[in-house]
């Protein structure tokens, strides 16, 4: 009897072992499914903007006007026309891709008591690639991610893009230095 028993525990600790690693290798697969998701959409939007600048560039060099996404400020600041450009794309792509919500000129509303910075950045993913314009390029459904891709990990009534764990996936856009910093 002591033997079956032995046998039973040791049968017992490897199914435990490999579901786990089932379980595990699951949680990673929807992982990686959810973050090519937004991916795409990221990508497209980007690509958008990306045409959205040069349309405007066109539109500025037909009328001999200065495109609009530069600012007078940005021409005040900048030694020429192409660095006032360079100095509005950077503008323009950060308040449209904002990693904080001081980036922003409208965030969204949510309860400040339980927000955690932690998860802002993935909020704010969540935020501009399925409510802020697109700039023609296809909007997603709001049924596009599943309740397991998308939650309101810390209460703040913002959700977030999250992993195969329920933890929030964090957005961080790439720094770039174009101009001088003192610019």
């Amino acid at each position: 009897v002591l033997v079956v028993i032995g046998i039973i525990a040791f049968l017992a600790g490897i199914l435990i072992t490999v579901l786990r690693g089932v379980v595990g290798n699951a949680k990673v697969a929807a992982t990686k499914a959810t973050i090519r998701k937004f991916d795409s959409l990221l990508t497209k939007k980007m690509e958008a903007f990306n045409r959205y600048i040069q349309d405007q560039d066109v539109i500025a060099a037909k009328t001999n006007r200065t495109p609009s996404y530069v600012t007078a400020e940005m021409q005040r600041k900048a030694s020429g026309t192409a660095q006032a450009k360079v100095l509005g794309r950077k503008d323009s792509f950060r308040r449209n891709f904002p990693q904080r919500f001081t980036e922003m000129d409208s965030p969204p509303s949510y309860d400040t008591s339980k927000h955690s910075q932690e998860t802002e950045s993935a909020e704010l993913l969540y935020h501009f690639l399925m409510k802020m314009p697109s700039y023609g390029a296809d909007a997603p459904d709001a049924d596009s991610f599943g309740s397991g891709e998308v939650a309101d990990t810390d209460g703040d009534g913002l959700l977030e893009f999250v992993d195969g764990w329920g933890n929030p996936l964090r957005f961080y856009r790439w720094p770039t230095r174009l101009v001088r910093p003192q610019l």
